[in-house]
C-alpha cells in the first residue's frame, strides 16, 4: 500500500491519481501518527526518503520494527539525526558513485531502457523548460513545491 508524503495540501488529488493510497500532508498532519493509524500501529516496511536532513527522524520514526528505510537525498548540510526507536534498517544510496564507472553507466542504461520500453517505468513529467534560458524560472517552479513528478529542461532538438 504505497503511502505519499508532501507538505502541501494541493498536491493530495494528484498523489492519489498517480497511485498512492493514502497521502500524509506533513504541514498539517503527524507523519509518523498518521501512518501508524493507516497501518493499524505497524508502520510501513520500506520508507523511501529523497530529501532526507532536518525532516529524515519524522520519516525514519514511520518504519515499522525491522523496516527499512532508504535515504538518497539529502537537504542542507546538517549531520543526520538517526531516529531512536529500534530495530530499523537505514540505507544510504549516493548515486553518484556510479558516474565515473563506465560498466556500472552501461548496466544502468540498459536496465533503464528496458524498463521504459517494457512499460515497467514510466516516469512522471510535470513540466518541460525550453532552452538553457529558462534554468532560473525552472529552478523557482521547483522551489515552489508546486511539482508532482519530474521537472526538465529541454536542451537542443
Amino acid at each position: 500500500m504505497p503511502i505519499a508524503t508532501t507538505r502541501s495540501v494541493g498536491k493530495r488529488d494528484r498523489l492519489l491519481a498517480a497511485g498512492a493510497a493514502h497521502v500524509v500532508v506533513t504541514s498539517e498532519e503527524d507523519l509518523e501518527a498518521e501512518v501508524r493509524r493507516i497501518t493499524g500501529g505497524r508502520g510501513v516496511d520500506l520508507v523511501f526518503d529523497s530529501v532526507g536532513g532536518p525532516r529524515f527522524p519524522a520519516t525514519a520514526a514511520a518504519a515499522a520494527d525491522d523496516g527499512a528505510v532508504v535515504t538518497y537525498g539529502w537537504y542542507g548540510a546538517e549531520p543526520a539525526v538517526l531516529p531512536t526507536r529500534w530495530p530499523v534498517k537505514i540505507l544510504g544510496h549516493n548515486g553518484f558513485t556510479y558516474s565515473t564507472d563506465p560498466a556500472a553507466l552501461s548496466r544502468i542504461r540498459g536496465h533503464l531502457a528496458r524498463g521504459l520500453a517494457e512499460g515497467a517505468f514510466r516516469p512522471r513529467i510535470d513540466r518541460i523548460f525550453d532552452g538553457l534560458d529558462q534554468v532560473a524560472d525552472a529552478h523557482r517552479y521547483i522551489r515552489s513545491g508546486r511539482q508532482v513528478g519530474k521537472v526538465l529542461i529541454r536542451v537542443g532538438e
